[in-house]
């Protein structure tokens, strides 16, 4: 994950100021494992408004890259899925 430490608040001010909170790495895996199905599928779409250090983003990348690796599918297939140009 992104935020090693794990601490997800990196000042009171920051939270009072920007609201901001980060989320744990064991939140963060809770969570997408409630909609694991979904993370695991090339083609579905997740939308991170408040990505902060990207740990939802970073997981969801990690687990998809790990489906792929395992279906060992082609890149011409893999960027077909994910709309991807390889022009």
């Amino acid at each position: 994950m992104a935020d090693k430490d794990n601490s997800q608040i990196k000042s009171k001010q920051r939270v009072v100021e920007r609201g901001e909170v980060f989320t744990a790495e064991r939140e963060v895996n809770a969570m997408l494992d409630l909609v694991k199905q979904e993370t695991e599928r090339i083609d579905s779409r997740f939308l991170e408004p408040a990505c902060g250090n990207g740990n939802f983003l970073v997981e969801i990348i990690r687990r998809k890259l790990q489906i792929v690796w395992i279906m060992r599918l082609p890149t011409a297939t893999w960027c077909r899925l994910c709309r991807v140009s390889t022009e």
